[in-house]
């Protein structure tokens, strides 16, 4: 049956100019609604996801979209939108350049669409989709997928398969999530509901191995086994581990504790680090009991305007209290002394207020905190911001994003020695 329907949908299929390789087929032919395919670099993951976005659009219902994270990384050249122009051009499908959207003759449409920011994933709101796929899933976060799953579905009656189908190399920023997800065991992947299917360069005849393998040679050891092996485990080699705080069978004693089992602290602080205009705002509140233990209480990363970055800053005061210590990181570009001085007589009076330079790097900065999560002296609170903190730790410091774990190295730096790897440049006390 699955392969009568994989020959109906893809051997007969006139807008896919050339076969699957043995690799793609199996993954053609899954029923999972699903599937993350790939692993090493150069297994054809971007074309399979189109062919499989392609598969039912004789359909007048269906309905697909294929996700990357940014927009120029769908406009460049040889990205997917270039292919399925290579592909389609010549058919009687159309194309609609300013919506980013096929249409064919049965109706069906495929869409490609981007999530550069996380408030992005919101665009789709009410949207029904048929097909769901995410070219590089790792580029995305957890709830950008689990937001757009939401918009799987059909009609009643329809015989169309519902299906959310990613390709993704190893590393980047949810590399963890991506990791927990598809490829350690779980009860969906037991049951058949979410499977992985490893593809390497050697599963693509279509490309000149030699010259792809002598290209990827010149990469650092690290990237080289993440995109020629499609290893997921070499990701741990960067300066955190996710498994210090969340715990895994390397590190059977360590896991998130429930807020419950937090013990008297006797120090608290919070870290904000305020971004640009498009960045996002991040803190981390910290604090340390009588046994120089430090808990890791709460993290945030919000994208909003400079109005809303107020408030919020405003109402996590209110949560944490007046005996709570706030820090401002001033990098050039964000908050000059000056904003922070009338930021922190406005919105916080009454609040023990600090501006911080940095006057160390980054690295620097957080090497204290990693030697102490490594140590087993941090602990982190379950809660729903662990995965998003955890995926920025574990690519630290060659990470797109960094501002949650400056913030977290700040708070620590903090506790202990009050002034590692930063300045005081104004404070505001009650």
């Amino acid at each position: 049956m699955k392969w009568d329907l994989f020959k109906q949908t893809i051997l007969h299929n006139k807008y896919i100019p050339w076969l699957p390789t043995d690799k793609q087929t199996v993954c053609l032919i899954q029923d999972a609604p699903e599937v993350l395919y790939g692993g090493a670099a150069g297994g054809g993951k971007s074309i399979v996801l189109l062919m499989a976005a392609l598969q039912y659009v004789e359909d007048p219902d269906y309905s697909a979209i294929i996700f990357r994270r940014t927009y120029p990384e769908l406009t460049k050249p040889g990205c997917l939108i270039e292919v399925a122009k290579d592909w389609l051009m010549n058919t009687d499908a159309t194309w609609n350049e300013q919506q980013k959207t096929w249409r064919f003759p049965s109706g069906a449409v495929l869409t490609f669409s981007h999530m550069e920011h996380e408030i992005n994933k919101y665009d789709h709101k009410g949207a029904e989709y048929h097909f769901i796929g995410f070219d590089e899933l790792t580029q995305f976060t957890e709830t950008q997928y689990t937001y757009i799953s939401s918009r799987r579905r059909k009609k009643a009656a329809s015989p169309l398969p519902l299906r959310q189908w990613c390709t993704s190399n190893p590393d980047g920023e949810g590399h963890t999530w991506v990791k927990q997800y598809f490829i350690e065991d779980s009860p969906q992947k037991q049951y058949g509901q979410r499977k992985f299917i490893s593809a390497k360069l050697t599963d693509n005849p279509y490309l000149d191995r030699e010259s792809y393998i002598e290209t990827l040679s010149n990469l650092d050891p690290v990237t080289r086994r993440q995109l020629l092996d499609g290893d997921w485990d070499v990701f741990t080699t960067y300066m955190f581990k996710p498994q210090w705080l969340r715990g895994s069978p390397e590190y059977p004693t360590r896991r998130a504790i429930m807020p419950y089992e937090v013990p008297l602290l006797t120090r608290k602080v919070r870290v904000w680090d305020y971004g640009g205009l498009n960045d996002p705002l991040s803190s981390c509140l910290m604090g340390v009991d009588y046994d120089m233990f430090f808990y890791t209480l709460n993290v945030t990363n919000t994208l909003g305007s400079a109005y809303e970055k107020e408030q919020l800053i405003q109402n996590i005061a209110k949560q944490d209290g007046y005996n709570v210590p706030i820090f401002f990181e001033q990098e050039p570009g964000a908050m000059s002394p000056d904003f922070i001085e009338g930021f922190a007589r406005k919105t916080l009076a009454g609040y023990i207020v600090e501006a911080i330079k940095p006057v160390e790097k980054k690295h620097v900065r957080a090497a204290p905190v990693a030697n102490a999560c490594e140590r087993g002296t941090i602990k982190m609170v379950r809660a729903d911001w662990n995965t998003m903190f955890l995926d920025q730790l574990a690519q630290f410091p060659n990470g797109a994003h960094d501002d949650m774990i400056d913030c977290f190295a700040y708070a620590y730096n903090k506790l202990t020695t009050n002034a590692t790897g930063q300045e005081v440049m104004y404070s505001v006390r009650r």
